[in-house]
């Protein structure tokens, strides 16, 4: 009976203990558990479905950022995050062009012509106008002031006796007919997309090396009519006029604007010759930087956003710059950015703490732990958030009296002129060679 006694208190003893444990831990975070998405509904129904592409219809999503699968009868590629979804939809059409081009007459004379044109510069050269200066030793240290010097060094050219100033020449010409083609099919010259890049490579350089004509070609080959699908990412208008600008000329740029800012040269370089995102990426980033003049801790920012590893983290940095210029420049002065391990956060002139978050739908899972840590536990308290929050985290974040405002970047534009802010001088000047035709 004793015995019975001891039992039965040691149970109840450990029956109070679960149902304190609990009550303690009842306002611990349960977490959601993020269901498959509808793209139809996160893009748009006309956006997920062109005349040579189709967006999957469900969509995944890590807790902050959503992922998707962009098919064609080209490639089956993957997309982390809505705004590069639709810049690769927009890509297939854009191939569907670029293969229209190719089986045209001006394309197949253009490469027949091409065959037959001495060039100082060989077409994998020319194809990789980045790549082919950092392969050459000491050519990122004497880029800027000897660039014409560092191509000359290539063994194609010094074996046929031209001089580095034609094959620079050639070099950039080859680059500006790419660019302008990139341009006109409305997708980015330096795109990660490899197959996207084989097929400009080669109408550019029909029209390059056989003298075919842009225009001509566009021509002969109809637009899609899908190709006017457009990502709601900023970066589209803000990269339009950089199609004509030199690449060595945006990376020099660049480096220069990243030193003005107090860093190191080498950091600067570090950050210019970045294969973590595009260049046109990275020129929109340094722009939104040098234009935060009066920010404290934006070379903290820029140093931040040279530790990217991958294209993911690099279009995430790109992104936040642009969520702290629309704050800045659209909603309240900024004083001062701060870095604390990953997360960047904001101080506003009337004392708020504002945290920019690039995120395309927040489901309350562990990855919004961070950002939430990042907030005072008082004061005046924004998240100025890219996308959407879901009914729980937006729940969660009104318990904590923090003041939410979702798709920022489609409220607020991104204005800036990335050409005139990074090249000044060539965007007040105009060009009389502006068609390379």
């Amino acid at each position: 009976m004793k015995h019975r006694r001891c039992v039965a208190l040691r149970g109840l003893a450990l029956l109070c203990a679960a149902f304190l444990g609990r009550a303690a831990g009842a306002t611990e975070a349960v977490w959601e558990q993020p269901a498959a998405l509808d793209a139809g509904t996160l893009l748009g129904r006309s956006a997920i479905v062109g005349e040579h592409f189709e967006i999957e219809p469900k969509a995944e999503n890590d807790g902050l950022m959503n992922r998707f699968v962009v098919g064609s009868s080209y490639q089956r590629i993957g997309a982390y995050g809505n705004s590069l979804a639709l810049e690769r939809a927009r890509e297939q059409e854009a191939m569907a062009v670029l293969r229209g081009i190719k089986k045209t007459e001006a394309y197949t004379q253009g490469l027949e012509a091409a065959a037959q044109a001495p060039l100082a510069v060989t077409r994998q050269a020319l194809t990789d106008p980045v790549g082919v200066m950092k392969s050459i030793p000491g050519a990122v240290s004497n880029l800027w002031s000897d660039v014409s010097g560092a191509i000359g060094g290539l063994r194609q050219g010094s074996e046929q006796g031209k001089s580095s100033g034609q094959m620079l020449k050639e070099l950039l010409g080859y680059q500006r007919v790419k660019a302008r083609l990139a341009f006109e099919l409305g997708v980015d010259v330096y795109s990660s997309n490899a197959v996207l890049q084989t097929d400009l490579d080669d109408v550019a350089w029909s029209i390059f090396a056989g003298g075919a004509s842009i225009d001509l070609a566009m021509t002969q080959a109809p637009v899609a009519a899908s190709l006017s699908v457009r990502a709601a990412n900023a970066i589209d208008g803000a990269r339009a006029p950089l199609w004509d600008i030199p690449p060595a000329t945006l990376l020099q740029a660049s480096s220069e604007a990243l030193q003005t800012m107090g860093l190191a040269s080498d950091e600067a370089d570090a950050i210019a010759w970045s294969s973590a995102c595009t260049l046109s990426h990275k020129s929109v980033l340094v722009s939104l930087l040098a234009e935060l003049a009066d920010v404290g801790g934006r070379d903290e920012f820029a140093r931040l956003a040279a530790s990217a590893s991958n294209e993911a983290d690099g279009r995430r940095y790109v992104e936040t710059a642009q969520l702290v210029w629309t704050y800045h420049r659209q909603q309240r002065p900024v004083e001062s950015v701060r870095v604390a391990a990953d997360v960047v956060s904001m101080h506003d002139a009337d004392g708020r703490f504002v945290l920019p978050l690039r995120a395309d739908s927040v489901f309350w899972t562990p990855k919004v732990q961070p950002f939430v840590d990042a907030f005072p536990a008082s004061g005046k308290r924004v998240l100025w958030l890219s996308g959407v929050l879901s009914e729980r985290s937006r729940a969660e974040f009104a318990r904590r009296k923090i003041t939410v405002h979702e798709r920022v970047l489609e409220r607020h534009p991104v204005e800036v002129d990335v050409a005139a802010v990074l090249v000044p001088a060539r965007a007040e000047t105009p060009d009389p060679e502006a068609n390379p035709d």
